[in-house]
């Protein structure tokens, strides 16, 4: 089934141009950490299709495994980030 990482690497293409303008807008870190997590996505989402297509052996099997694992954690941990600056900039100054 190709169609899930297909229509996943669209979505991230389209999240990668929004958060792009987004941060070209503003300048802020918050959607420069969103964009780079939204291209660590797409990335993912290729060497899945990658994994999906291909046939290889069991080290480059090894290597995509790795980057998909990897690259989760890496899009999440800027998710995270970036949301903890969204919380950030809400709040009121004293």
């Amino acid at each position: 089934m190709i169609w899930g990482p297909l229509v996943l690497i669209l979505v991230g293409f389209y999240a990668v141009g929004v958060t792009f303008y987004l941060h070209q807008e503003n300048g802020r870190l918050k959607f420069l950490g969103l964009l780079l997590a939204s291209a660590i996505f797409v990335a993912v989402e290729i060497a899945i299709l990658l994994d999906l297509l291909l046939s290889a052996g069991d080290i480059v099997a090894l290597i995509l495994d790795l980057i998909i694992e990897w690259g989760h954690v890496y899009a999440v941990a800027l998710i995270l980030s970036s949301l903890l600056l969204f919380v950030r900039e809400s709040k009121p100054e004293f």
